[in-house]
């Protein structure tokens, strides 16, 4: 496994098609993530009008750190709307990274998610574009799917996204969210990613898993009580098996190539990617690599594996 400096992502390069996977620690091992985490984990036991508080706290980081992007350009700009931060937004020509940051729908993103997209620029060249999209209480479901369509379709219209140069990459429920847009873009006939990148996906809010009762004694942290709040919160009274929800009840005809990375034992069944190999059509590529890190994506322009 290739190290870094302490303190610093490595890149460990592991799959035939060229796939890289950022080493070192998990973000799930940041003090600060798992107090947010058990936090979140509580909201349901508050007074709505203090845990909405608490939530709109959880969503503040539009931007990374100076510290986090290391002298690497931030810009903001807002397609279809939709508020976006660009690290290296020059770079886009060379290929792009856009990237649907995790929190439960209900947070995000952090500040781990912003270090993994410097360590990206910096290690590929390419841009990377985080979609700022809305979240409960304020805007819950389809929010966040409208959003992600919106800036992925003005990108594309711009010219910002060129074809077959760019993927789609997402963590926790920013995973489940980008195969749901992914699938939504390929019945409208929209554009499509040239790879979809899926860190721990959160494809299945029923938590429909056999194994997750199991998973929740192995990793607590990732509490099913939790979970089954942010759900409720951000479906907002729609069905939880809604493909639109949970993306892994749709088909995965006609999708990219997907790169699903878990981290066993945890997020292996909490964060679910149940069937994903088996409804991805032969010929592609739907690897499942063991990350010390909260991220993983193939650089733009190689073959599945």
């Amino acid at each position: 496994m290739a190290t870094g400096r302490q303190g610093h992502a490595a890149i460990e390069r592991t799959t035939p098609g060229g796939g890289i996977i950022p080493s070192g620690p998990s973000q799930a091992d940041n003090p600060l993530f798992r107090l947010a985490s058990k936090v979140t984990a509580h909201l349901g036991h508050l007074p709505a009008p203090l845990g909405n508080r608490v939530l709109l706290v959880l969503q503040r980081s539009t931007r990374p750190s100076k510290k986090a992007a290391g002298g690497i350009p931030v810009t903001k700009t807002s397609p279809g709307g939709v508020p976006t931060t660009w690290l290296a937004h020059d770079q886009h020509r060379r290929g792009t990274v856009v990237f649907l940051h995790g929190g439960a729908y209900t947070g995000g993103p952090f500040a781990g998610q912003w270090k993994w997209l410097a360590e990206l620029h910096r290690t590929a060249g390419v841009a990377a574009a985080m979609v700022l999209y809305r979240m409960p209480p304020r805007h819950p479901h389809p929010a966040a799917l409208d959003d992600t369509i919106r800036a992925i379709t003005a990108l594309h219209a711009s010219g910002e996204l060129e074809e077959g140069r760019w993927i789609l990459a997402g963590d926790s429920a920013g995973g489940g969210l980008a195969l749901a847009a992914a699938q939504a873009l390929r019945d409208s006939g929209g554009p499509m990613p040239a790879g979809l990148v899926l860190t721990a996906p959160w494809v299945d809010l029923e938590m429909a898993t056999p194994q997750i009762e199991a998973a929740e004694k192995a990793d607590p942290f990732l509490s099913r009580s939790g979970l089954w709040w942010s759900a409720r919160v951000y479906a907002d009274g729609a069905a939880l098996d809604d493909p639109r929800l949970s993306p892994i009840n749709a088909s995965m005809t006609g999708l990219p190539p997907p790169n699903v990375a878990v981290r066993p034992p945890r997020n292996s069944a909490i964060h679910s990617h149940r069937g994903i190999d088996g409804k991805t059509p032969r010929g592609t590529c739907a690897s499942h690599a063991v990350v010390r890190h909260r991220a993983a994506t193939k650089p733009i322009g190689t073959q599945p594996g």
